[in-house]
């Protein structure tokens, strides 16, 4: 007969691993999360409109404001596709448990750091991590590419010069 894709799905915590290192997203995943913030204060900057914004409000207060929702929409624009990935992959995957283990059957996660966690919740405790994680991960690209911004207040260089920064220790 046919089977399900619950029935062919494996434990998702290793679904999910296998999406994340075997596609282009996590290669440009950086570029993703710089987008929102970086080109709008280029644009911004070149356009002089920023001019008019500081002629409104303290500089603290405009930095502070352009921090946050770099750090946010980065965050975001990381965060939100992990996540339709992992509630499909979790609906149509089987829970990390004793009783849909194999014999013998070791998980991807076994030899890190989330040996401990990965059973918590059935796994969901580490996908939830992940999430975090994920999130965590857009904020930091985003708010890189808002620094390269700031100093070389270009789109394409602040689009770039991340993706750049990232490739390089993504290769080391």
């Amino acid at each position: 007969g046919t089977l399900s894709l619950k029935e062919m799905g494996t434990i998702f915590l290793d679904d999910i691993y296998m999406a994340y290192t075997r596609n282009g997203f996590s290669l440009f995943s950086p570029v993703l999360a710089v987008i929102p913030a970086a080109t709008t204060f280029c644009e911004d900057y070149n356009s002089g409109f920023l001019k008019f914004i500081l002629g409104r409000e303290k500089k603290k207060h405009y930095i502070r404001e352009t921090f946050l929702c770099s750090t946010i929409s980065g965050g975001l624009t990381i965060f939100l596709p992990c996540l339709l990935a992992d509630v499909f992959l979790l609906a149509n995957g089987k829970l990390n448990i004793k009783e849909n283990m194999i014999q013998g059957y070791s998980t991807v996660f076994d030899e890190t750091v989330y040996a401990d966690i990965q059973y918590v919740w059935g796994g969901i405790g580490l996908a939830m991590l992940l999430l975090v994680l994920a999130f965590l991960f857009g904020a930091l690209w985003s708010d890189i590419g808002l620094l390269v911004s700031a100093v070389v207040p270009n789109k394409y260089a602040a689009l770039s010069i991340p993706f750049a920064i990232y490739f390089v220790v993504h290769l080391f």
